[in-house]
């Protein structure tokens, strides 16, 4: 994956992000957790990432 500059920074309960799906896909994109509970993601993968470590409805 190419090396990105910028970063954007989510909060996890706002956007309703799974911290496991977080941790399992942090070191293959980039994603990391602020000390605040935000979640940082490379603004050139963000629109890839976001899907994939939403929260999936409960059935």
């Amino acid at each position: 994956m190419d090396e990105c500059s910028s970063f954007r920074e989510i909060d996890m309960i706002e956007k309703q992000i799974d911290p496991e799906r977080v941790r399992k896909m942090a070191e293959i994109w980039g994603i990391t957790v602020t000390a605040d509970g935000k979640v940082r993601i490379p603004v050139c993968s963000y629109s890839d990432v976001l899907p994939l470590i939403k929260k999936r409805p409960e059935r």
